[in-house]
């Protein structure tokens, strides 16, 4: 896989900036910073979600990307390192004991990013509070996705996984025009061997509940999600980005309607939902702040 310099330093970049559930300030700061001199729409909510707009389709719909900014990880200083083989990247503090590198899902916010820079029309959204139950995704900007047309995630661990369905929530018809499009791209990235999981949960099953658009959440290469051995694949990572590239251009901008069918129980088994989920959530913040 040939990648440039430039695309491992900002991979290290995002990596290596602490962020836990309810503490994303430190990288959404890096995110902002990062977009503040480029020709885009950005906006932020009370909760910390980002949200971006690049380009503008005239009645096209908007391809949409998304990763969550926090990690199980708690706010732990540490250095990024690279394996020998120049193949891994991995976390360690500085007394050398070896911590999360949060690749679940920095990764994915690197991957949105250079999406970003990459394609010429594209919404991104960058989630808060999704490890302890999507927080950012529920409580999300309805109007943002209302122009949609469908909404790739990059939140899935090794090589070759696709959710296909996130906790009672199916997120793409297997047999439809959406998924048929973009099989061959990801057999020739993934190879043959895909696994369509069902997914604990993730922010696609939270905005798939409330659009009625094609959804899909694929690998973004890293491994050992959760445990402090986790580390990222540089060249699935990297591999992630070409791959998004050319999903996106064969998809287009057209929507792939999607309406799933009735979950078979609450997909977030009847959690707090409206305002008692927001004043939970900014609870969180508050008591983390």
């Amino acid at each position: 896989m040939n990648y440039s310099p430039t695309q491992l330093n900002n991979l290290i970049d995002i990596l290596s900036t602490p962020t836990h559930f309810a503490q994303e300030d430190l990288l959404a700061e890096k995110i902002l910073a990062k977009l503040a001199d480029k020709d885009l729409q950005v906006a932020t909510d009370k909760f910390g979600n980002i949200y971006i707009q690049k380009g503008i389709p005239d009645s096209m719909y908007y391809p949409c990307v998304v990763a969550h900014m926090d990690t199980v990880h708690h706010l732990t200083e540490f250095n990024v390192h690279i394996s020998e083989d120049n193949k891994r990247l991995y976390a360690l503090t500085p007394d050398g004991n070896q911590t999360g590198i949060g690749g679940d899902d920095k990764a994915g916010v690197f991957v949105c990013l250079e999406l970003l820079e990459r394609l010429d029309h594209l919404k991104v959204a960058f989630f808060v509070g999704e490890e302890y139950g999507c927080y950012g995704s529920r409580l999300a900007d309805r109007a943002f996705f209302e122009n949609v047309g469908y909404i790739i995630e990059f939140d899935a661990p090794k090589h070759n996984w696709i959710s296909h369905r996130s906790n009672s929530v199916y997120l793409f018809d297997k047999d439809g025009i959406f998924f048929n499009k973009i099989k061959p791209i990801l057999q020739e990235t993934m190879g043959e061997n895909l696994i369509l999981s069902a997914h604990p949960y993730t922010d696609v099953c939270a905005l798939k509940v409330k659009h009625d658009v094609s959804c899909i959440n694929v690998s973004v290469g890293y491994f050992n999600m959760h445990e402090i051995t986790e580390y990222v694949d540089i060249d699935i990572c990297m591999n992630a980005i070409d791959m998004g590239e050319k999903m996106i251009k064969e998809l287009g901008h057209t929507k792939y309607e999607y309406k799933h069918p009735a979950p078979l129980y609450d997909p977030f088994n009847g959690s707090e939902k409206g305002l008692l989920l927001e004043q939970k959530f900014m609870m969180y913040k508050k008591q983390k702040g």
